[in-house]
């Protein structure tokens, strides 16, 4: 009887270890010793630290960074900035840098902002990891696209603010680059703060942003209003080494052959197209070690048995556009090209589109650096992303109009309509088995709450609702075939991709 129960326990016990053991995500660990490990974590470095300001010029917001913020933070109703970033009473991380710009606070600093000495001043700039870091899970990934930052109403309170300090600030002796600079960045924001063409809610960014330049350089003229808006979550950067040669944006209409399209969002601020052609040598090595980065591995446990499920569903339908997935012997990702989807194939959004007129792509090809700055010849579509790190990088769709896996699994009338955007990156935020965004219930309290918002425009609510941000589309014949239990393993897969 005690032989009989102990072969029982026994088996009990290596049932459970088997359960355990395949729960857990089985990928082989990163090696710190690997080449692509080591050159991984010199590109997250030198992305941390890069910004392109040169003589004054750039993604410049003030002359006089240190003092305006200070000012921005009592204008706008907020605590004196210290350290980097603002506190409210209670000593929340909160106000002018994180919840009213979008900014990403990580070990006390702000990332992306940057001070930049120039002739006696402290010139006020933004930096590449401004929108190309962020959180996801509670985890802070250099890399991923900021899925906060609001580039809109960062521009609106800087065109405010800055009248308002050159008022006050008329006795002060100004030599003639700090008027220089003071006056473009005031221009910069005013276009990149225009209602009509920026982005209308957090986390997207305007290709009016960029096609604002062309017009000014080429056309010697304003960007129309009636330009679309464009707007598109920010990429990120992993699988990019293979990505740019087939075509730059989330469409593939710029030319990645040559790396001037790396300054485009430069070129749009208050930089020069002289100044570019100087910085190119800096710009190719940027572009070029962003191809050393790597995905962020998932945190959390895996079901195996349903991950190796879904890779079957997943070989059986996703493959066709988003491509197969090895890897190396040190278990890291084989980087591969993603494929361009026509539009009339996947029926997303068509906003972004919209914007690639004959005019646009004449001003293109007549721009001042036309060795650098290219364009494609691609029928208007999207590319389908490689998956790679794609658990941390909802909401999805090129516009980020999906809060979760689970929803673009879901047929596009029954999507949600609208959600919080409010500190999407952290950890209580994310919803392992949906793989994104937690929404409420709808119905509750806090749902009815969320429609009152977005029908007022709040910039921390999405709304499918709003230019360029519809839902629609990537909903294929098989969709309508996969139960629940497929799509919940094909989640499981996904978080080991």
């Amino acid at each position: 009887m005690r032989q009989h129960s102990a072969k029982m326990a026994f088996g009990a016990t290596m049932k459970l270890l088997i359960l355990l053991f395949l729960s857990f995500n089985l990928s082989v660990a990163y090696s710190s010793e690997n080449p692509r490990v080591l050159a991984h974590d010199e590109a997250i470095k030198a992305v941390h630290d890069l910004h392109f300001v040169k003589d004054g010029r750039g993604m410049t917001l003030t002359p006089d960074a240190v003092n305006m913020f200070a000012f921005m933070a009592k204008l706008f109703g907020l605590s004196k900035p210290r350290d980097g970033f603002v506190e409210d009473k209670s000593g929340t991380k909160v106000g002018l840098f994180t919840k009213r710009w979008g900014l990403v606070e990580h070990d006390k600093e702000i990332k992306g902002f940057f001070n930049v000495p120039y002739k006696k001043m402290n010139v006020g700039a933004m930096g590449c990891a401004v929108c190309h870091s962020g959180k996801a899970a509670g985890q802070y990934i250099i890399g991923l696209g900021n899925k906060n930052i609001d580039v809109g109403k960062l521009a609106k309170d800087v065109e405010k603010a800055s009248k308002l300090w050159k008022k006050m600030t008329v006795l002060k002796r100004k030599s003639k680059e700090y008027k220089r600079i003071e006056n473009d960045s005031m221009a910069f924001a005013k276009r990149l703060g225009n209602e009509k063409v920026t982005n209308l809610t957090q986390g997207l960014v305007p290709i009016s942003m960029i096609m604002s330049w062309f017009y000014r350089a080429v056309a010697k003229t304003e960007m129309p209003d009636t330009t679309p808006r464009g707007a598109v979550k920010v990429p990120h950067f992993w699988g990019y080494g293979k990505k740019r040669f087939v075509g730059q944006f989330t469409d593939g209409f710029g030319n990645g052959t040559h790396a001037g399209w790396g300054l485009a969002v430069e070129l749009a601020g208050t930089q020069t197209a002289e100044n570019v052609r100087k910085m190119i040598p800096k710009i190719e090595h940027a572009e070029n070690i962003l191809a050393d980065i790597l995905p962020p591995k998932y945190p959390f446990k895996v079901n195996q048995i349903m991950a190796a499920r879904g890779k079957k569903v997943f070989n059986n339908t996703c493959f066709k556009c988003h491509g197969t997935y090895e890897r190396d012997a040190a278990g890291l990702p084989i980087y591969k090209e993603p494929k361009h989807i026509e539009i009339d194939v996947v029926k997303t959004d068509r906003d972004r589109l919209r914007g690639l007129t004959p005019e646009f792509l004449s001003l293109v090809e007549r721009n001042p650096i036309p060795d650098y700055i290219q364009h494609n010849d691609v029928d208007p579509g999207y590319f389908a992303p490689r998956l790679e790190g794609v658990w941390a990088r909802f909401p999805y769709l090129h516009n980020g109009s999906i809060p979760n896996m689970m929803a673009l699994l879901t047929h596009p009338l029954e999507r949600p309509k609208f959600w919080d955007l409010q500190r999407a990156g952290e950890r209580d935020r994310f919803s392992e088995e949906l793989l994104g965004l937690t929404l409420p219930k709808k119905g509750s309290r806090e749902y009815k709450k969320l429609v009152r918002e977005a029908k007022s425009g709040a910039r921390d609510v999405y709304s499918t609702d709003r230019e360029g941000q519809s839902s629609k589309g990537h909903w294929f014949r098989f969709s309508d075939k996969l139960s629940n239990q497929d799509k919940k393993d094909l989640i499981e897969y996904l978080k080991t991709i």
